[in-house]
């Protein structure tokens, strides 16, 4: 039995279907994927001060983070509470992270993969832009 609050307990989303898609993908294109990690931080807003992120996304040195967002957390206009807090979160934290949406797909013209797959690139060539130019510590 998994202890803790309910809160806590790891809860099925429903994202399955397209977190392990993207993760496929992204792993045949070299990038290291990790499942929902556990991240503690003390400026976290949680009240435990942990967030699991879908998936965790590893090149070199950069670490970025991909939320894929549902119907749960709002729109792009209208986010909901909590989705706002968790990305002031990641904001205080300095964490790069990637936001997916149905509405970005349909914007792009991508299926979530190819989309996935877009957006980690172009925050790797920012990182590593920043880091050539000294503005980044790793």
């Amino acid at each position: 039995m998994t202890r803790g609050t309910k809160s806590f307990q790891k809860q099925k989303n429903g994202d399955d279907h397209k977190v392990l898609p993207i993760m496929q993908y992204l792993t045949s294109l070299g990038y290291q994927c990790f499942r929902e990690p556990t991240i503690s931080n003390a400026s976290f807003s949680t009240r435990n001060h942990i967030r699991r992120p879908d998936i965790k996304v590893v090149w070199g040195k950069c670490e970025l983070y991909i939320e894929i967002d549902g119907r749960i957390h709002g729109n792009l206009e209208l986010p909901t509470h909590n989705t706002v807090m968790r990305n002031i979160d990641f904001i205080k934290t300095n964490m790069r992270y990637i936001i997916l949406s149905e509405e970005d797909c349909k914007f792009y013209g991508l299926d979530i993969k190819g989309l996935a797959g877009y957006r980690v690139s172009e925050e790797l060539r920012n990182f590593e832009d920043r880091m050539e130019a000294g503005a980044l510590i790793p």
